[in-house]
């Protein structure tokens, strides 16, 4: 039997955004930044996308004319913010970004960037969703992330260890931060200029770490599109899951999730 909170919860997400979005503008001003994780096929897991599903998406977001941007490109110096635009982002760096991302948005020539963890790349560290389940635990490679690098695919930290730097004192959570992009850019060849907070968690005091490390700019979980004058060091994005269907995906470009999204994460108590 279904429980009431999940029947409310079922009926929030049906309602709510499509009201949102019928309310607002198809194209809101500003830049919206997409969030991922996994592409592949996890039965049961909100945070991964079955690869049919992603290609779907990049699909209808080539289809709706959106111009898809890199980071970069998005947020360059005296740079608007085009009405419309798009980044994708995906964060952790599992080998199914290779596998399974990679050649879609190759194929679709759409620019995107992988946050990286250099100890999860090296094997130091596992990731702890994944811990212990074999195949779907494995990270990619440096070789990999080389040869994407030249396919308009951005590098980015995702920080050393991906412990959560708000519970770190300042001077650890500085020493993640900087031997990040040290190790990305000695094994690639250059320094990354954008940073993904691990889980999200960021702060003012985290942002000017990130800034003094070198970063150009950082993002976070939180939700919404970034207007012009947005801070680039904590920069919003929108989380796509594998609950989306079709219609929940243009429903996000278009900001009909971002109340509801800044609603759950007031609810849950989260500090991002």
């Amino acid at each position: 039997m279904k429980s009431p909170d999940n029947q409310f919860r079922r009926r929030f997400r049906r309602v709510v955004p499509r009201l949102a979005a019928a309310l607002g503008p198809d194209r809101p001003k500003g830049i919206r930044i997409l969030m991922y994780h996994r592409v592949a096929e996890i039965p049961g897991d909100r945070l991964a996308v079955p690869p049919e599903r992603f290609a779907r998406q990049m699909d209808l977001l080539r289809e709706s004319g959106r111009p898809v941007k890199s980071l970069s490109a998005a947020f360059a110096p005296g740079s608007e913010r085009e009405e419309g635009a798009v980044v994708l982002t995906f964060d952790d760096g599992y080998r199914d970004f290779y596998d399974n991302v990679f050649p879609i948005l190759r194929t679709r020539r759409l620019p995107a960037a992988v946050f990286v963890v250099p100890d999860f790349i090296d094997g130091r560290v596992e990731l702890a969703r994944y811990r212990g389940r074999g195949e779907l635990s494995r990270p990619l490679t440096w070789e990999m992330l080389a040869g994407m690098s030249g396919e308009g695919i951005t590098i980015g930290s995702h920080s050393l260890s991906h412990r959560e730097l708000t519970g770190l004192e300042r001077e650890e959570a500085e020493r993640d931060i900087s031997a990040s992009r040290e190790a990305i850019a000695r094994r690639l060849g250059s320094s990354p200029e954008w940073f993904a907070y691990p889980r999200g968690k960021a702060d003012r005091s985290l942002a000017g770490l990130v800034r003094s490390a070198g970063y150009r700019g950082a993002v976070t979980v939180r939700p919404g599109i970034n207007r012009a004058g947005a801070d680039l060091f904590l920069l919003r994005r929108t989380e796509i899951s594998g609950d989306d269907d079709p219609e929940d995906f243009i429903l996000k470009l278009r900001g009909g999730f971002d109340l509801p999204h800044r609603l759950w994460q007031s609810l849950a108590g989260k500090r991002l």
